[in-house]
């Protein structure tokens, strides 16, 4: 487990693992059902950035594909800045503390599209932002489709690209409108979440369906301990927002909510969520600290209340071999495409992807596997969890199921765990990958590894037995030996499934 201050990291190998740690039945975190929102991302290197904010292969945000190319959206740039870039003769209105200048979807002067100008790329992004949410409002409703929206929000739907000086964004008025445009794949600044964990575990694992092969990620955040500290003397960056059930029939079966974060127009907006509140926490009373109103009142990420003693997040990371019992868990539970998405061509979806899990399974239950055992020292670390990772030289022949876990010390198979994630690399990249959830030593794992090659065993499923089995007169020679029908000392391993 890797941890920070504020964000508790835990592996997680089996829908059982999951659950006992949300239920607060491990000795990692208390019960998170009732204070904590969940999200689910099926690779555990996706950040917690807004879609509006992502970036496609040519370094633009992925809203820009909403965007028609031939918009000029004016942007409000400072007099200095005017000069700086050499815009003076192509400034549109001048109000004396700023000007107005048009700039295409990538930030380039409408009228020069020779020249890359990133002067206010904040605010030129709000303006993408709310030109294809107001397109999504003109469109929705001209077709009868309901949406609520306030007076400020519908009075623009005629004047997508006139001057609007906006200080802070998102606006409130914005925030009914972007819950449901978010929720239909539209790029927005909020991040959706939900209030049960089994939802966000299945966006973290579905997925396997189509051949992927990442770990994935389950975000747990604390938005008790913000709301409890929350109080009326100042204007909070950080919102949890739920949109109207009734009006919304997959937010609903996905229990889901909303986050935003309300900037000031000329702040970096593309940090991800756990960093911008860990580094506020950081800077908690900090004398530099620039300070920001809105509305009169203070404008604070956080209540100054949360300290770097305060659990705001847990990370649990689910392994990619992992992904395809879990599917299977939550179909079981009923957490299925026919009951997150209602409707006649989800029950449809539902039908051909259980077909798609049982073949994989099926496929992968026809490989053979072989059982082994492995002689380990200090396996005591591996029952208290303080390891995840095994090294060694494994040049195994076949595919491995189970591996049982011989002590050394007491001579004793103590257990076993599924052998489902064998990594095979170079002695220099496993060690820098690994070595901070394993029990070696630089020298020693230096002094073992001299060839090009090492392996790094996962230990994902893990079982204790009660009462270890002692074998009389019997020894390992090697560091391992693969348990057979015929080796009447260890045959009976083969019962345990």
């Amino acid at each position: 487990m890797e941890s920070t201050n504020n964000i508790i990291e835990i592996k997680i190998d089996s829908y059982d693992d999951l659950v006992n740690h949300i239920k607060g039945k491990t000795d990692k975190c208390g019960d998170l059902r009732d204070n904590f929102i969940f999200r689910g991302l099926s690779n555990f290197e996706y950040e917690l950035v807004p879609s509006a904010l992502r970036k496609d292969n040519l370094n633009q945000p992925i809203v820009n594909d909403y965007v028609g190319g031939d918009l000029g959206f004016l942007v409000l740039i400072s007099n200095d800045d005017v000069k700086s870039n050499f815009l003076e003769d192509r400034v549109h209105i001048d109000l004396g503390y700023g000007k107005w200048v048009s700039f295409d979807k990538n930030q380039h002067p409408f009228f020069d599209n020779n020249r890359e100008y990133l002067k206010n790329k904040n605010y030129l992004q709000i303006k993408r932002e709310t030109y294809a949410l107001l397109k999504f409002l003109n469109i929705a409703d001209k077709n009868g489709l309901k949406i609520n929206t306030s007076y400020e929000t519908r009075s623009k739907i005629h004047n997508y690209l006139n001057p609007d000086k906006i200080t802070f964004w998102p606006k409130k008025s914005f925030f009914e409108i972007i819950s449901l445009a978010q929720h239909y794949n539209l790029p927005t600044c909020a991040l959706d979440w939900t209030y049960d964990y089994h939802v966000a575990l299945y966006f973290a694992v579905k997925d396997i369906l189509e051949n992927k092969n990442n770990d994935g990620v389950i975000w747990a955040l604390n938005y008790r301990l913000f709301e409890d500290n929350y109080n009326e003397s100042n204007e909070y960056k950080l919102r949890f927002y739920r949109p109207e059930y009734h009006s919304n029939p997959n937010l609903r079966a996905q229990k889901g909510l909303f986050t935003f974060l309300i900037n000031p127009v000329d702040e970096i907006l593309d940090r991800p969520l756990d960093q911008a509140i860990c580094n506020e926490i950081k800077n908690i009373g900090k004398k530099n600290k620039k300070t920001v109103f809105d509305n009169g009142k203070e404008l604070i990420l956080i209540p100054p209340e949360i300290t770097e003693n305060d659990i705001i997040f847990y990370k649990f990371v689910i392994s990619k071999n992992a992904k395809l019992d879990i599917l299977e868990e939550l179909y079981n539970e009923g957490y299925s495409e026919d009951t997150l998405f209602p409707g006649y061509g989800s029950v449809i979806q539902n039908m051909g992807n259980r077909v798609m899990l049982e073949n994989i399974k099926n496929e992968s239950d026809k490989k053979p596997k072989k059982n082994i055992l492995l002689k380990i020292k200090n396996c005591e670390d591996i029952f208290q969890r303080k390891i995840n990772y095994l090294f060694g030289k494994f040049n195994f022949n076949s595919e491995i199921e189970n591996i049982y876990i011989y002590s050394m010390e007491s001579q004793e198979i103590k257990g076993y765990f599924k052998a489902n994630e064998i990594i095979k690399n170079s002695p220099n990249l496993i060690w820098e990958k690994y070595h901070n959830e394993s029990n070696w030593l630089k020298k020693d794992f230096n002094n073992y590894f001299k060839d090009n090659e090492a392996y790094a065993i996962r230990i994902n499923g893990l079982i204790e037995f009660k009462f270890p089995f002692k074998i009389n007169n019997f020894s390992m020679r090697n560091q391992f030996m693969y348990i057979e029908p015929d080796n009447g000392d260890v045959n009976f391993l083969l019962n345990f499934k």
